[in-house]
């Protein structure tokens, strides 16, 4: 049977095999790329003309915080805030929608690109909003499903890369939401009512903070494309050098092989000490999953868990939590750091989630333990 004409002979298969995954490359290339959404850019500043923005705070709920925008530097986004903790959560924050107050497309995009500065806010949060039921109202943004992200921004002007992957609903707000919100959260991102710049819970009370974003856009990024597509052809192309080049016939001589019997080795022990030692090296991360650790140690996701259980008789959320509030126990009675520096500190992006943790833990708040402390000493 002839799968191919005459005509094309060896050589030109090899070339089209050759060529076929630069093609295939440029194609989908062609095909993923898009133009940026420009919402903020050095030359023009602020897009109002697709977008506008407005800011709220905790004042409906009968909060002090306060923002107001600024209309300097020019050709750029600023806002200063500052924050009033009579409430315990306060809120300041700058809410981006489209001018005509439709969703957002974010299908085309995988990345929030956002270049900006903060004169005293260590992590400054953005959120990705959508609306889940009739009742959602900016003023309350824990009634939309929301994803979030952090720039760790400093008073430097820096340029931050957040890929939509790393975006999650925080713990904080499950404590609110229905179970028709527990099943929208797995949703993929495709689209945002609200793009949020949220103050940073770090700034301290009645401190003030200035942000000054001077680019903010959605692009795609293809940094992980290119290297997927990278290890692609390198498969490709061995399987093309198997094929042309290696040798067809190989002898069939009998091969025999050596080998002498070595005793097992149990490593038990060795992989227990492994997780509790990766564990414990970053349960300061906040985004901590098994899925971490399991990268950094080579151990399977399923055996960390069962080691956990056989040798702390916890689950993994439980164990990082001990580690967590064993450290912020260190911390109120040897330093003098306040509750939401040490909150931040041991790994929690939520005062109030380390308050509720920390008080289902040790029947008392963090600051009634630090009193007890010092007066027993």
């Amino acid at each position: 049977m002839t799968f191919l004409p005459n005509r094309m002979n060896r050589n030109n298969i090899k070339k089209i095999l050759l060529s076929l995954p630069p093609i295939g490359i440029l194609l989908a290339y062609f095909f993923l790329n898009s133009a940026p959404l420009v919402i903020v850019s050095p030359e023009t500043g602020f897009d109002s003309t697709r977008f506008r923005v407005q800011v709220i705070t905790d004042e409906h709920s009968g909060g002090h915080s306060s923002i107001v925008l600024l209309n300097e530097p020019a050709n750029t986004l600023s806002y200063r805030y500052v924050l009033d903790n009579t409430l315990g959560e306060p809120i300041a924050r700058v809410l981006i929608q489209s001018s005509q107050e439709k969703s957002i497309d974010l299908s085309p995009y995988n990345t929030l690109s956002i270049t900006l500065r903060s004169e005293k806010g260590k992590r400054i949060p953005f959120l990705l909003c959508n609306p889940i039921h009739i009742h959602s109202t900016p003023q309350e943004l824990r009634t939309y499903h929301l994803l979030v992200n952090y720039a760790d921004a400093d008073s430097s002007l820096k340029k931050y890369a957040l890929h939509f992957h790393d975006f999650a609903t925080p713990d904080w707000w499950y404590a609110f939401a229905s179970n028709q919100d527990h099943q929208n959260q797995k949703q993929h991102i495709v689209k945002a009512q609200y793009l949020v710049l949220s103050n940073s819970t770090f700034t301290g009370n009645k401190n003030e903070d200035t942000v000054t974003v001077s680019d903010l856009r959605l692009v795609y990024d293809f940094s992980g494309f290119f290297i997927w597509c990278g290890l692609l052809s390198l498969v490709y192309y061995l399987a093309y050098v198997m094929v042309f080049y290696f040798p067809k016939n190989i002898g069939a001589e009998t091969i025999y092989l050596l080998y002498k019997k070595i005793d097992t080795v149990n490593y038990e022990e060795s992989d227990k000490q492994t997780v509790l030692a990766g564990i414990q090296q970053n349960f300061k991360n906040p985004e901590l999953t098994v899925s971490d650790i399991q990268k950094e140690t080579g151990i399977h996701e399923r055996k960390i868990s069962v080691i956990l259980k056989k040798h702390t008789q916890l689950t993994f959320k439980q164990y990082v939590n001990q580690l967590r509030i064993e450290h912020a126990k260190k911390l109120l009675v040897e330093t003098t750091l306040s509750v939401s520096d040490i909150a931040y500190e041991c790994g929690y992006n939520n005062v109030s989630h380390f308050n509720r943790v920390f008080k289902s833990e040790e029947a008392c708040s963090p600051q009634e333990y630090r009193q007890h402390k010092t007066h027993a000493n």
